[in-house]
């Protein structure tokens, strides 16, 4: 705006920011409470330096995004959609299994489509999900199917994963790969 004057909150006074602080703290809360129902599902401690974490982070900003209520009763996508989020609700870290994409070699009536991998989000504004396809590649597909209740976690499959957000595909030596 022409006249504003932009005015920055005094070093080491985070009270005078007190809107950012409320919204960091409540991210935190989400993230708290998604890593600890993870961490329960698994039966193990997942690290803060773990790849796994940096997914998670993701998948609770798009989760506060879609979810979470003003004061006026609407979400942020609400605002900036003008509609509800109608998606299918699944749990960060669980095995799925997703439809791959039709290749030319591929014989579409003996060859299997799903493949089982791991769900880590969505793909904001898109109806793309994140899937683990294997612990070095990430992908994004449009269907996706749930497995029953008692194959849907596993610990060693999500310890084992390479790939993050800023990084998809992981070569065998740790090199991205091109």
């Amino acid at each position: 705006l022409r006249g504003a004057i932009a005015i920055s909150p005094p070093a080491k006074e985070s009270e005078s920011n007190g809107v950012v602080e409320n919204g960091v703290k409540l991210f935190k809360g989400i993230l708290r409470v998604h890593l600890l129902a993870l961490e329960k599902k698994l039966d193990g401690h997942v690290p803060s330096s773990h790849p796994l974490m940096a997914w998670l982070v993701e998948h609770v900003g798009d989760v506060a995004t879609k979810y979470l209520q003003g004061s006026d009763g609407k979400t942020a996508y609400q605002r900036l959609f003008g509609r509800q989020v109608h998606e299918e609700g699944l749990e960060f870290g669980e095995k799925i299994l997703y439809k791959t994409k039709k290749t030319q070699d591929m014989n579409v009536v003996v060859d299997a489509r799903w493949q089982p991998g791991v769900w880590l989000g969505r793909s904001w504004g898109t109806i793309s999900q994140r899937m683990a396809a294997t612990s070095r590649e990430v992908v994004e597909v449009r269907a996706v199917h749930r497995v029953p209740r008692s194959e849907r976690w596993d610990r060693d499959l999500l310890n084992d994963l390479k790939a993050t957000p800023w990084q998809w595909k992981v070569q065998e030596g740790g090199a991205p790969a091109v």
